[in-house]
């Protein structure tokens, strides 16, 4: 355990900053995820019947 005057913040800050950068992290890939899927069905890729459905991801 690292003493908190050596950090300079409190540990619980710490996970709360890296747990907005997990959230961050996740929603752009699936933005990323997502606008793929979006240009694949505009340029006609998914042509076999393949049903598109929007998945809401909730974090």
């Amino acid at each position: 355990m690292i003493p908190e005057k050596v950090i300079g913040c409190k540990p619980i800050f710490i996970i709360q900053v890296t747990s907005l950068i997990y959230k961050k992290g996740l929603i752009t890939a699936y933005e990323n995820l997502s606008n793929k899927v979006t240009n694949s069905l505009r340029n006609g890729e998914f042509k076999y019947g393949c049903k598109a459905t929007s998945t809401y991801a909730i974090i």
